[in-house]
């Protein structure tokens, strides 16, 4: 008699049990979705720059447009320019064509 009532117990708390672990495990799929996709964005990213620092020691770089070369001219620098030694220039201009290239990236 008291049987059913002792089975409908254990089925209960074995659907209780099923329901914790589908949820857990929901929550294990989208954190590892997370991290999946954060694996492949920094796998991106190191790819990208080893691409660029390949193509840096080809000594081949990126076509600049109209724009990009203006800045980079020194007559439309500062007037500081005009102050700076060679060596200062030759790295002012070396950071501002990276500038115009996207920072390196």
């Amino acid at each position: 008699m008291f049987d059913g009532f002792k089975a409908l117990k254990r089925v209960k708390a074995l659907e209780e049990e099923f329901e914790s672990l589908k949820r857990d495990f929901h929550s294990l799929q989208a954190d590892w979705e997370l991290h999946r996709e954060k694996a492949l964005r920094m796998f991106q990213r190191i790819t990208k720059r080893a691409e660029m620092l390949q193509k840096e020691e080809e000594g081949g770089e990126k076509e600049l447009s109209d724009s990009e070369v203006a800045l980079l001219d020194p007559r439309n620098a500062s007037p500081i320019w005009g102050k700076l030694t060679p060596r200062q220039k030759q790295i002012q201009t070396n950071i501002m064509r990276r500038r115009a290239n996207g920072g390196g990236q």
